[in-house]
């Protein structure tokens, strides 16, 4: 498992009314209307445990922004900026299982930047595997133990 860093800014007085979010997807930005702000996110920085804002990244994020939707361009100087670290595994799919060894474990972790969307069925996952139940979804392929060499 290591750390997918995505950075993260606010637009607090959206200069434009946007009612859906988008994916800039060229840009790799997901843009998230909120109310009178808009949130946009992007890159993925693997294996960078520092939570301090990549600048670098963010300045490319705003070019590309600035060129896909030119009214934001006056907005992005004066914005509030984050950083956050996912989840991420070597293969891209989340681990949901008992690791071998451990009766009182169980994982459900690394869905990257899939928490949200895969979040309702993991969940579903974790109930019917904790209690017992057949699983409405195989979860074989998510195994802690497939990393083992």
């Amino acid at each position: 498992m290591v750390p997918g860093k995505g950075q993260h800014m606010m637009v607090e007085k959206s200069p434009v009314r946007l009612d859906v979010p988008m994916i800039l997807e060229d840009a790799r930005v997901a843009v998230t209307p909120m109310g009178d702000s808009v949130r946009f996110g992007g890159t993925m920085e693997l294996g960078a445990w520092s939570s301090k804002v990549n600048q670098a990244r963010l300045g490319g994020m705003k070019r590309s922004i600035r060129k896909i939707l030119p009214q934001f361009a006056g907005s992005l100087e004066n914005v509030k900026t984050w950083t956050g670290l996912r989840p991420c595994t070597p293969d891209g799919l989340p681990v949901v299982g008992r690791p071998e060894g451990y009766s009182n474990l169980f994982l459900a972790t690394g869905h990257a930047m899939m928490g949200m969307s895969l979040g309702p069925v993991t969940g579903l996952c974790v109930a019917e595997s904790l209690s017992g139940a057949k699983l409405t979804v195989p979860i074989h392929a998510l195994s802690p133990g497939r990393f083992k060499k």
